[in-house]
């Protein structure tokens, strides 16, 4: 986990673009069909139970149907590519100096490694 700057945010969003509407409409029919059937746990209330973990981590499985062209497409019009030189945060009249020295440092650190 990491704080995002003031004024960066829709520049790291490449999720919102596409990738979880793709995978929101794969997971929600079924969650639906999870909430149909006899699997569905009630309380005295009359309220649904939250789903055993390993329910929800076969629905988390929804995401490899997920094309990966989507998540391509999703991080490309997010701005990103494989030369962070190119992001559109490298070109953010603040912060885009920093960022493009500090990725420089990085990738030197990772090749060296």
């Amino acid at each position: 986990m990491f704080v995002i700057p003031g004024g960066l945010t829709p520049y790291v969003q490449a999720g919102d673009i596409g990738i979880y509407k793709s995978f929101k409409d794969k997971l929600s029919p079924i969650i639906d069909s999870w909430k149909k059937s006899d699997a569905v746990l009630y309380t005295r209330g009359g309220n649904p139970k939250p789903p055993s973990v390993e329910t929800v981590a076969n629905w988390v499985n929804a995401w490899r149907d997920v094309p990966a062209d989507v998540v391509e497409r999703s991080v490309a019009a997010a701005g990103f590519s494989p030369r962070f030189g190119d992001w559109h945060v490298a070109r953010h009249d603040v912060y885009g100096e920093l960022f493009c020295s500090k990725g420089k440092e990085r990738l030197e650190k990772m090749l060296t490694t």
